[in-house]
């Protein structure tokens, strides 16, 4: 017999998020709605949000601070304004984003200013696409797909996405 204890404090517990987001499946209907629009522009602009968001992970307020001059197709590159950050930050574009990128620009044209614009009826121009436009454009989207969706969901996808080829690639 021993005159002493193991005293281990318990842990504390805490609740778990599903961060899975959706599946690829789910984003294949996205984009098939996206690309249904009536309006070419927005079938465009939509479908490269969306390419944005699922390949580079990125977050609605990143995609509508983006202006012409941050994107280099040359070199295969973005600029955005990660949070917490002061300075935007360079990111490497997938294919798939160059493709979607160069087919919004010929329909954008090379106007300096943002690089997402809306039909602004109030001002009578263009105006930037706001985060809240880019959340109310992946909500409708989500609905004619039949899902229930959010901008922040599709980068669980692609952080999913990311962690699961890193794991079969043994990293």
């Amino acid at each position: 017999r021993i005159n002493w204890d193991i005293a281990i404090p318990n842990e504390k517990t805490c609740r778990v998020r599903d961060t899975r987001g959706p599946n690829e499946n789910t984003f294949r209907s996205l984009m098939t709605a996206a690309i249904g629009q009536k309006s070419n522009t927005a079938s465009t602009r939509d479908s490269c949000i969306l390419t944005l968001m699922h390949d580079l992970g990125l977050r609605r307020n990143e995609i509508s601070q983006l202006d012409l001059e941050d994107v280099s197709l040359s070199s295969g590159a973005l600029r955005i304004l990660a949070k917490g950050y002061r300075h935007k930050q360079p990111v490497s574009l997938t294919r798939a984003c160059m493709r979607s990128l160069g087919g919004w620009l010929q329909q954008r044209g090379i106007k300096p200013g943002p690089l997402f614009i809306n039909r602004s009826r109030s001002s009578g121009g263009y105006s930037r696409l706001t985060g809240s436009g880019i959340y109310r454009i992946v909500k409708r989207l989500g609905t004619i797909s039949g899902f229930h969706l959010s901008p922040h969901m599709l980068r669980h996808l692609s952080i999913t996405r990311a962690c699961e080829q890193a794991a079969r690639a043994g990293l």
